[in-house]
């Protein structure tokens, strides 16, 4: 991670940042990862047993899925844009230029999940 200076931070801050922004990250995958098994229980019983109760609660997570990709993505576009004075319009390209990546991992494991399922 590069080091910024700008702010007149001591290391010591500087590495007290970058270790809250890599828990707060490595947090987020694993509970993704985590997630990814649970859903993919869910899709198993809401196959297997057709239950309307256990349809919601798989759609109803994959929402809950989504929306920690949208916090990890609105999270980077805080870090960018911290300590900047930018126009709202710079704001919201810099939010959509933090999603695509964001949008492309979740659109992979949506993908996995899928042929994961359709292939048994």
């Amino acid at each position: 991670m590069a080091t910024d200076y700008s702010n007149n931070k001591t290391p010591v801050e500087i590495r007290k940042h970058n270790i809250e922004l890599l828990w707060f990250i490595s947090e987020k995958w694993f509970r993704i990862l985590e997630f990814s098994l649970i859903l993919a229980t869910l899709y198993y019983f809401k196959d297997k047993t057709h239950n309307i109760f256990i349809v919601a609660i798989y759609w109803f997570s994959w929402m809950i899925f989504w929306s920690w990709f949208t916090e990890i993505g609105e999270f980077l576009t805080e870090k960018i844009t911290e300590g900047k004075k930018l126009s709202k319009n710079k704001k919201l390209l810099v939010w959509i230029l933090s999603m695509i990546p964001v949008i492309a991992i979740y659109t992979v494991i949506t993908m996995a999940a899928n042929s994961i399922m359709s292939a048994k």
